[in-house]
């Protein structure tokens, strides 16, 4: 049967360039052809399902086998590549290629290539983990939470399970220092989560350094040969409580730092167990490759939503005009917030690093008039933000809100509500545009007062107003009395 199928099949050999060549992904045991196709007419007849075999011709001979696979949806202008899983068996190696043909056959017709190129690639170690690693530091420890993707698990063997290729060291940098991991405590790259403990006391390190670059070096021996890779770490966190802050926001306004925090309320006791008598909140910023830090005092539990303002009239004099002009330019290239609480006799208690997200602002300044059940804003644009119809969301302390439409070009703002809603001491105005979020704080506020002294004034000259015009008719009055009485005496007289 097998015969005379043979017999009747078309073969086509003139369908690819000599281009096609071949890549043998070692990691992960597979096999990817890549093929180009001369567009020939004849050739683009086959069917959407059909099989490949490759047969490769090596120095290793028979150990080498037939590759097989099927394909659903071939189409013979698009299809250009054809990929071949799990394509030697457990342990076989392959070394050196004489030639290689590939067929794409149905019952009635192949389509027949020589593959004139063979590749290697021996790693593609930057795709071992995703791009999503966090490292948490504590005082004593590092723990690094690594995402594996799978495509390395030869290179990330232990040399007690693979003799050729193995995982010979593994380094943690953190900024400026390097941490050795103890591999033989074990290392499991097979797992969705991989968790990495690098034993390290890193208190001091961590209070001088405000900003924490960490990456990991991973060093692999294949087949003799020394590899090294590199993983950087998306993310650096220091927290004694851990998930406490849920967000960190930033506005720079009134030439101060604005900061609000956003809490968990269920870890709020553990999180005053471990707060000092002295809290310092300290914003470092890095602009142009210089390192600027400016520091404010907040010695009170933290609120949920509390605003903390760092004013930049309070640093020291050579920091003072550097404050402003960040806060005025609203730019630079890093940022992270320091919040180190600690005891009278000036033990640690607790120590918090934070990336802040720092929310866009149209405004360089902002004032409020409070009276009864109303408050006027009043703004200064920063020339930074389109104009066009806008939400305007003012939220007080207990997150109640207000909201008006107006133009995002306005320069004052009226919200009016219930009396209890204007009790807080500051609030958060907030401007939809576009589907953009802008935000500014509010604590310049005022309460129009009464001046009773011009009350009085404008009533007493009311009054005296109201007499004169009373006193004026009277004396009109008076007068026509007087004229008529005259005119009366006058007829009398003539008669």
């Amino acid at each position: 049967m097998i015969i005379i199928l043979q017999i009747f099949q078309q073969v086509l050999e003139d369908c690819y360039d000599q281009k096609s060549f071949l890549v043998y992904d070692e990691n992960i045991n597979q096999m990817v052809v890549q093929l180009t196709p001369l567009n020939v007419s004849i050739c683009s007849n086959m069917p959407i399902g059909v099989q490949v075999n490759l047969t490769i011709n090596s120095i290793e001979g028979s150990d080498i086998p037939i590759i097989t696979t099927t394909i659903s949806n071939f189409v013979y202008e698009t299809t250009t590549n054809i990929t071949f899983q799990t394509v030697l068996p457990p342990g076989q190696k392959i070394t050196l290629v004489y030639s290689m043909q590939l067929d794409i056959f149905t019952f009635g017709s192949v389509l027949t290539t020589l593959i004139p190129k063979f590749l290697i690639q021996k790693s593609n170690l930057q795709e071992c983990y995703e791009h999503k690693s966090i490292a948490q530091v504590f005082r004593n420890r590092v723990e690094i939470t690594l995402y594996p993707t799978g495509l390395c698990s030869t290179q990330m063997a232990l040399k007690d399970v693979s003799l050729d290729n193995y995982l010979q060291g593994v380094q943690l940098t953190l900024s400026e220092d390097l941490v050795e991991l103890d591999l033989s405590l074990g290392f499991d790259y097979n797992v969705k989560k991989q968790q990495l403990v690098f034993n390290v006391d890193l208190l001091k390190f961590a209070q001088q350094q405000p900003f924490l670059n960490s990456l990991i070096i991973f060093s692999t021996n294949q087949s003799g040969q020394q590899v090294q890779f590199q993983v950087d770490i998306q993310k650096t966190e220091l927290e004694t409580v851990i998930g406490f802050f849920q967000s960190i926001q930033l506005s720079l306004q009134n030439n101060n730092i604005y900061i609000q925090v956003q809490l968990d309320q269920t870890k709020y006791d553990d999180y005053i167990k471990h707060l000092g008598d002295v809290t310092t909140f300290k914003v470092s910023f890095v602009v142009n490759g210089s390192h600027y830090s400016f520091s404010v005092n907040h010695n009170q539990p933290l609120q949920n939503l509390v605003i903390i303002k760092l004013s930049c009239d309070n640093q020291i004099i050579k920091l003072n005009s550097i404050c402003k002009q960040i806060v005025l330019s609203q730019t630079f290239d890093l940022i992270v917030i320091d919040m180190i609480s600690i005891s009278l006799d000036q033990n640690l208690k607790s120590m918090y690093k934070q990336t802040p997200k720092l929310f866009p602002t149209c405004w360089t300044k902002v004032t409020g008039i409070r009276h009864k059940k109303q408050l006027k804003v009043t703004l200064q644009l920063n020339g930074k933000c389109n104009t066009g119809s806008a939400q305007f969301t003012l939220t007080n302390n207990i997150n109640q809100q207000i909201s008006i439409n107006q133009d995002s070009s306005s320069t004052s703002l009226n919200f009016k509500g219930e009396d209890q809603f204007f009790d807080s001491i500051n609030y958060t105005l907030e401007m939809r545009l576009k589907d953009i979020q802008f935000l500014i704080f509010i604590d310049d506020l005022q309460d129009q007062q009464i001046n009773f002294t011009v009350i009085f004034a404008s009533i007493v000259g009311v009054v005296w107003i109201v007499f004169s015009m009373i006193y004026s008719l009277y004396g009109i009055v008076n007068a026509l009395v007087a004229l008529k009485r005259r005119k009366r005496s006058n007829y009398k007289k003539r008669q």
